[in-house]
Order: structure tokens, then C-alpha cells, then sequence
């Protein structure tokens, strides 16, 4: 991974996590470099906490990291 996708996959982690609502993509994007894949990019974060203890999920068009369903109560 390039130092640069490293970084604007710490971006998303830090906007989606600091915020107490969901994040829709246009809060994301606007904070992202130009010219970034959006869908790919969430799509590499999402599979990185696929099998974690939260998970990244769309709920409502919108981004929020969730507990890892057989995890939860």
C-alpha cells in the first residue's frame, strides 16, 4: 500500500469515527484530495475491518463504523 492510500484511509477512519452521526459521502469526498476512486477507497476500508470488531457499513446512504454483528448483544 503507497503511503498515499495509507493516508486517505486514515482520513476516512478519523472523519467516520470523530463523528457522532453518520457520514454521507459528500462530508467525505469533500474532505478527500482530488481525483481519489471514492467507491474503491471505501471499498478497501470496509475490507479491512471486515472481520474486526467493528465494521465499516452504509446505513441510510450514509457511513457509520458498527460493532461486528456476532459481536454484539
Amino acid at each position: 500500500m503507497s503511503e498515499e492510500r495509507f493516508q486517505q484511509i486514515r482520513m476516512v477512519e478519523a472523519l467516520i469515527f470523530a463523528s457522532t452521526d453518520p457520514v454521507s459521502d459528500a462530508g467525505i469526498k469533500s474532505r478527500l484530495p482530488e481525483g481519489v476512486d471514492f467507491r474503491e477507497l471505501m471499498d478497501e476500508v470496509a475490507v479491512l475491518y471486515a472481520n474486526r470488531g467493528v465494521n465499516l457499513v452504509r446505513l441510510d446512504g450514509k457511513w457509520i463504523f458498527r460493532t461486528a454483528p456476532d459481536l454484539g448483544s
